[in-house]
């Protein structure tokens, strides 16, 4: 089943916040909007949920109020490039995170993207192409990063699952 679900422990119970079941890709109101393998959220500083939508190469966006599902980056079609929006494009995002500074961490495409609150994706570390090398930007490749955490201010920690290693990258 391709539904977000969320798990309220003080009651106990078990409450769809947004999907129909479906796999698919339809953006609107919480239960006619569909996904394909979400697989890692956030709780945003707003109370919205952002997700990695593995199977639709996209990360979307659950708001609190009305939970109405939006596409912040991506647009369905897999690849790898930095922009606005749907012009962005990710090959199978996993880890999502939300950064200190208010903005989204994706692992995907062995790389560290970046989406800000308006969709802006832009690379941080690697080159889409696997690897693994320190250095900074492009020259910093990864092999598979999937889970993301917050560490400091300024760091974020990646598991790098291709090399088996846990990996800092500092934001600034």
């Amino acid at each position: 089943e391709d539904t977000l679900l969320l798990h309220l422990p003080s009651a106990g119970m078990l409450t769809v916040v947004a999907g129909n079941g479906n796999d698919g890709f339809k953006d609107g109101e919480s239960i006619l909007a569909e996904f394909n393998l979400p697989t890692s959220i956030t709780v945003d500083r707003a109370g919205d949920i952002v997700l990695s939508d593995q199977g639709n190469h996209a990360l979307r966006k659950v708001a609190k109020a009305g939970a109405a599902v939006t596409t912040l980056a991506g647009n369905g079609q897999p690849g790898f490039q930095d922009g606005l929006g749907a012009a962005a494009r990710f090959i199978k995002p996993r880890g999502v995170v939300l950064t200190r500074e208010g903005e989204y961490a994706v692992s995907a495409n062995h790389a560290l993207r970046v989406v800000s609150g308006a969709g802006e994706t832009r690379t941080l570390a690697g080159n889409g192409e696997p690897g693994f090398r320190d250095g900074v930007g492009a020259a910093a490749p990864f092999n598979g990063p999937v889970g993301l955490g917050v560490l400091t201010i300024c760091d974020l920690e990646v598991a790098d699952s291709g090399k088996d290693e846990i990996r800092v990258v500092t934001m600034g």
